[in-house]
């Protein structure tokens, strides 16, 4: 799934699953570090998931967007070779 961003928040994973749940956002890859809970969702609801943590007691910020970042795309010739994978 290329239309992902990948968030992070302050929050108990459950607390914050529980309120995307009731919004009916779908969430992705979630992972816990140390007070931060990490999670992908669709670059559509990225609005949504800052109306829901909008308190100030949750501090939220977008760590990657989807994959359509900016790539620098070299000639290769002859067009046999591959090109190099995007690091993430």
């Amino acid at each position: 799934m290329t239309d992902t961003a990948r968030i992070k928040i302050n929050s108990t994973a459950e607390g914050a699953l529980r309120k995307l749940k009731k919004a009916g956002i779908g969430v992705y890859n979630c992972q816990k570090s140390g007070v931060a809970f990490l999670f992908s969702v669709k670059d559509k609801d990225i609005k949504k998931v800052f109306a829901i943590f909008e308190k100030p007691c949750y501090n939220i910020s977008v760590i990657r967007e989807s994959g359509k970042k900016l790539v620098r795309v070299q000639n290769f010739g002859d067009g046999k070779r591959k090109l190099p994978r995007a690091r993430n």
